[in-house]
């Protein structure tokens, strides 16, 4: 497993922005943001994602994940692996998402992307 480039990061960042926060406009600038990190933004300035900062990531996940009445969780293993494992909290509890990686947040991301569509997938 080898750890994610910043445009690898990027791809599930924005998947992340349109498939669980909905914003549909959302883009990755040709401008690469101050200090050389990832940018997801949208045409309204106070919606962004920094999805290389952990903190960022941690808030928009707990947010997204309490809306849903899902849980998230992350493991690091040997090797530096990271593995995000998203629950439901309901009436019907079990794994909706996982994703292991070198990169805490693309895990985390991943995980929620894939539960994201599980979870569409079932309406």
């Amino acid at each position: 497993m080898t750890a994610p480039t910043q445009t690898a990061l990027a791809e599930v960042a924005l998947a992340f922005a349109k498939d669980c926060l909905g914003w549909k406009d959302a883009r990755l600038p040709r401008q690469r943001c101050f200090g050389g990190g990832v940018l997801i933004t949208t045409r309204n300035p106070n919606k962004y994602l920094r999805p290389d900062i952990l903190d960022d990531v941690m808030s928009v996940v707990e947010e997204w994940t309490k809306e849903h009445r899902y849980s998230a969780s992350l493991h690091c293993f040997e090797g530096n692996a990271y593995t995000a494992i998203i629950r439901r909290e309901d009436e019907v509890p079990g794994i909706v998402g996982r994703a292991t990686n070198r990169n805490h947040c693309h895990a985390l991301l991943s995980a929620c992307v894939k539960a994201a569509r599980k979870l569409r997938e079932a309406a």
